[in-house]
């Protein structure tokens, strides 16, 4: 779904927590990233610009306003 949003150009701010927990992906098993369904770098990518971090504990929260260059 957030891949259809970006590539229509209707999402206009991103919220991203970052968490102190790494996970991998194993060579047999599919699991999915924050962008599918739409391939937009570099052909259209879609830039990000820092609105506000917060931080509880070990986490981070992001906020980014996304627009796509030109």
């Amino acid at each position: 779904l957030f891949g259809s949003l970006l590539a229509a150009g209707v999402a206009d701010e991103l919220f991203l927590t970052v968490s102190p927990r790494l996970a991998g992906r194993g060579a047999q098993g599919v699991r999915l990233g924050l962008v599918e369904g739409a391939e937009l770098a570099p052909g259209s990518p879609v830039d990000g610009t820092l609105l506000g971090v917060r931080r509880d504990g070990e986490y981070l929260f992001l906020r980014y306003a996304l627009s796509r260059p030109g």
